[in-house]
This record gives structure tokens, sequence and C-alpha cells, in this order.
């Protein structure tokens, strides 16, 4: 297996009007020359909004569309999708050569279809996107792949890899005998990203071909989409100095979510509606605190001068137990790193280098602290939306697998899995 190039860095080139986004498309054209365009689709589906971006490799770059808004059901998603495919290929005289879209929700095994689970549900059942239902236009038949929103996480951090530049976007929390390494190495890495819930993936690569580097295009990654956000949250030993605090808290929201019937899960604290839920804990007994803030007024009043206090436990509770579920996946399968992922770890730096003591104390308390002290704990560094990067790299995959210009059995080994 001959050593390969890294792959070209797709560079973002943000469009905010129709007349921008017709000048782009009409200079692809000029690149192309008397060649069609090729192009690519990739789109993160959040709650309500849609981020939609078209890349090519003419010009190594990608288009940053504006977002798609107040997006709340499947028809909408796709009416919409319908629009902006008949005015690009109304430019572009071509449909784009593949498409991958990220939605938060279980794919189906044939990867065909997803329930949405940020949606609201249609009659009491959650709402299924079908890849047959997305425009041809932006998502081709045979050439078009659905991702659940972590998995795209994943491939997007695997693009950065793939390009040499993953260490420009994540750096480690604290300093391990390994954490100076660039690029991913043998091995596992977990993937958890706190947003409206906990996502939870897990990239792997324990065998590679003789003689090719674990860094590039020929390494010989995959990604499992977990659902370790839901996992129970264990609490501390009665001995713990904590152990009074926290069984209070953790009884608390028991109590308030499930009737005592059950322990929360990790999402139940780690989520946008979690840190709500752990304000409110702590400003329970104050009747003038503000009851209804967001996640983000939360964040921003623990770091204030001078700070909220309910803010700040919150905020530290919501990093513990961020860590504590970051733990738990390295102890399962052995990790070599965790990747903290999301804007909110870029927003947020301050915080948890404030209190990066409380947290590494946190991460290595284990009844096996060998198994954890080695783990490279990866914090976001700069503002980066892995899910379109990895709906991106996903895509133009695709292509170059279809034109045979990349070997290694990753490559192989995701085409098959995505159109077997």
């Amino acid at each position: 297996c001959p050593e390969g190039p890294m792959a070209r860095r797709l560079l973002e080139k943000a469009i905010t009007t129709n007349e921008g986004l017709e000048e782009a498309l009409h200079s692809w054209i000029q690149t192309a020359g008397d060649k069609p365009v090729q192009y690519f689709t990739g789109i993160d589906v959040g709650g309500t909004n849609a981020r939609v971006t078209l890349g090519t490799s003419l010009t190594g770059e990608f288009l940053k569309l504006p977002k798609l808004t107040d997006v709340r059901s499947v028809a909408d998603l796709c009416t919409r999708l319908a629009d902006l495919g008949a005015r690009v290929v109304k430019i572009l005289k071509v449909a784009a050569s593949s498409g991958c879209i990220a939605v938060a929700g279980p794919p189906s095994r044939d990867r065909q279809e997803v329930p949405i689970t940020n949606y609201p549900l249609l009659d009491g059942a959650p709402q299924v996107l079908r890849l047959c239902d997305l425009p041809s236009s932006l998502f081709p038949p045979g050439k078009s792949v659905l991702l659940n929103d972590l998995e795209a996480a994943c491939y997007g951090i695997l693009g950065l890899n793939d390009d040499g530049s993953v260490n420009d976007y994540y750096a480690p929390l604290w300093p391990t005998e390994t954490s100076s390494e660039k690029g991913l190495q043998r091995g596992h890495y977990g993937v958890l990203a706190a947003g409206t819930g906990l996502g939870v993936g897990l990239i792997t690569a324990e065998t590679v071909e003789a003689g090719c580097s674990m860094i590039g295009p020929h390494a010989d990654f995959r990604v499992v989409a977990l659902e370790g956000g839901h996992q129970t949250v264990p609490g501390v030993g009665r001995s713990h100095p904590l152990h009074e605090e926290e069984t209070a808290l953790l009884t608390h929201l028991s109590k308030t979510l499930y009737g005592e019937t059950s322990v929360i899960e990790y999402e139940d604290a780690v989520s946008g509606r979690g840190l709500l839920r752990l304000y409110q804990y702590f400003s329970k007994d104050d009747p003038q605190a503000p009851k209804h803030l967001t996640a983000e007024e939360i964040a921003n009043r623990a770091m204030q001068s001078p700070r909220c206090e309910y803010s700040y436990n919150a905020m530290l509770y919501f990093n513990r137990l961020l860590l504590r579920c970051a733990k738990q996946l390295s102890v399962l399968v052995r990790c070599h790193g965790i990747f903290l992922a999301g804007d909110n770890q870029v927003t947020n730096k301050m915080f948890v280098q404030t209190n990066l003591d409380a947290l590494k104390k946190e991460f290595l308390d284990h009844t096996k602290p060998g198994w954890v002290e080695q783990v490279i704990v990866f914090s976001q560094t700069k503002l980066l939306n892995a899910n379109v990067r990895g709906t991106l790299f996903v895509a133009q995959k695709v292509i170059q697998d279809e034109k045979g210009m990349q070997g290694g059995s990753f490559h192989k080994e995701m085409k098959s899995s995505f159109f077997s």
C-alpha cells in the first residue's frame, strides 16, 4: 500500500445572498470549462434548522449557504431542499454527483430511512426521513448517504485527520505521555458532543494494511454510532467528599423526571435542557433567581464577574458528568483518546480551564486509574461544525470511490457499508 498525499483541504466560502450563490456557481462553471461541474452536497439537520453546503474539488472550496430556518417537519425540509436543488441545477445544468445528510436519530440497517428524534411527533409517532424523498438534484440515487449526527461528527474529525488539520482544531486538555502525537493513531477514539442532547460515537482503527501510515487516506478507520448519552449515571462512593452533595442532586433529578423509579441518564444533565435543570436545582431555594434561562445565558453568568453561583455550580456538574461519561466510554473500549466536540467547548474554554483540576480529577477517579490516565482528552479549540464537515467528507469520498481514485480499506468499507 503506497504512501499517498494528504487530502486537499476544503476551504469554506460563506454565501449570504442569492446573488452570491449565483456568482459562486458561475465561477465553478468557468473553472470546469467545457466539462460538467462535479459537485457534492453536505447537509446537517438540526431541531429547527438545516445547514446546507455544496462542495467541489474543482476549486477546493465548499459553499456555506444561509441556514434553512424554522424547519420542523420532513415535508417542509424536503420541499425547501427541492427548491434549492432546482435553483442550483438551473445554473449548473447538472445534478449533484453525490450527497450526504446527517440527522438526529438511528438510521435503519439499510440506511434508507431514519426517525428524526428532534422533530415534533406527527400523529404520536416520529417523523421519518427517507432517502428516496430527498430531491435527486442534490441526492442522486445510489450515491447518497444518510448518517446519524454523531456519525457525521466522527467523519468530520476523520476529514480533518485526512487533510492533516485535526490538531489545528483539537488540543489535549492536559498532557499525557502520548498527547504530543500528531493525527489519529491506531486504537479507539470516543467522540462526545453535548448540545440539544448528548451524542456519543466511536472512531476505531485497529488494523491497517502493511506499510500504510495511520495518518492520511490509507488508514483503516471505521465509525460506530453509539447511544452513550442514554447510559445511566453512577453515583460516587459513600466516602467521596462530594457524596452528600451529588446524591441530593441526582435524587432530585430522578424524582423530578422519573418519580424516583429510575436513576437519570447522562443526557438528562449533560445537554441544553440538562444544564437548565441543573441551574434550576441549585437556584430552587432562591425565589428571586430567574428560573428559565437559556443554556448560553447560564454559561455566561457562570463566567461573568461577579459570577452567579447557581450558574457556576450548574456548569461544574455539567462538565463533571460529561467527563464521567467520557471516562466510562474510555474504560469500556480502552480508548486511546477522547474528543469533546462542539462549539460550546470553544465558547466555554475559560470555565473549563479555570476548573481543569477538578475535571481532570473526575476523569481519573476510577478503581483502575492506570486504564484512564494515559487517555488523551481532546477539546475543540476553534469554531467548527464537525457534522457538516463529516457530510462533505463522506460525499467527497463517494465520488472518489466511483472514480477509483482512492485505495485503502477504509474507503472500500465505507462504500460497501453504505450501499450494500
